[in-house]
């Protein structure tokens, strides 16, 4: 399984008997499901669909009242994905 990494974007192989272990990032070193949600940009977008897992997407605004009420939901579900 490939995946990327949230926090430097390098894409890194884990073999399928190893995604329950604690993955750290062959470039950067941090975990690579640390339980984080993340504001991409244009620029990282590409490369995070490029992951072997889903992904989620929330395209959200400051202003909207839903999208902040949802926020924690999104949060919780990104902690309990972290292994």
């Amino acid at each position: 399984m490939n995946t990327v990494c949230t926090h430097c974007q390098a894409i890194n192989r884990i073999p399928d008997d190893r995604i329950e272990d604690a993955a750290k990032c062959g470039r950067c070193g941090h975990d690579l499901f640390d339980g984080e949600v993340i504001n991409a940009t244009g620029e990282t977008l590409d490369k995070l669909l490029k992951d072997d897992l889903p992904v989620v997407i929330d395209f959200w605004a400051p202003w909207c009242g839903p999208c902040r009420n949802f926020a924690p939901i999104f949060e919780d579900v990104a902690q309990e994905r972290s292994g």
